[in-house]
């Protein structure tokens, strides 16, 4: 148990590393820029604790801020996540799965993830934006960077995903 939650500590620093040493420098045309800092919220196993997951995506989420200069939207952004992922993981994973289960390809089939990790990576990419904009004047610009992330980070997520299980395949 104590391992699991290094584990997730370890795995959570390095996602945030990624995040705001490599990916907040990404802006692909002005628009497309990856926010793959979810993957906090979409690793997440659905035997965790609810108030500690909103809790360590608000605190993930506040820590991103701190280093883009974006004063609470990503920790909003992540805490919303957060609290549509359990009951998300619910709907998608099959009855009779272990109660420990982490979401993946391996444990949720291809198809069942691909939907899960599209539904996480929309209402975080949406809800960023919007709070970041938090205006509707530009809507042509707010909608452009929303599909444009959104799509950039689908792919991240998935070759991320894709590493992970190969990884897994091999040991």
């Amino acid at each position: 148990m104590i391992y699991s939650y290094f584990g997730r500590i370890r795995q959570i620093m390095i996602i945030l590393a990624l995040q705001v040493l490599v990916f907040d420098y990404i802006h692909l045309w002005g628009y497309a820029t990856p926010l793959l800092g979810v993957m906090v919220v979409v690793y997440s196993p659905l035997s965790d604790n609810r108030v500690t997951n909103l809790v360590m995506s608000f605190m993930a989420g506040i820590v991103m801020d701190m280093f883009t200069n974006s004063p609470g939207v990503a920790a909003a952004s992540m805490t919303l996540a957060s609290f549509v992922q359990h009951p998300l993981l619910e709907m998608m994973v099959p009855k009779d799965s272990d109660e420990n289960m982490l979401p993946s390809w391996h444990t949720m089939g291809m198809s069942s993830y691909s939907a899960y990790l599209a539904i996480m990576l929309a209402v975080y990419h949406v809800a960023y934006f919007v709070l970041e904009v938090f205006s509707f004047i530009n809507p042509v610009d707010m909608i452009i960077s929303i599909v444009s992330s959104y799509v950039l980070s689908f792919i991240l997520a998935m070759s991320f995903e894709l590493f992970r299980f190969a990884k897994k395949g091999n040991a």
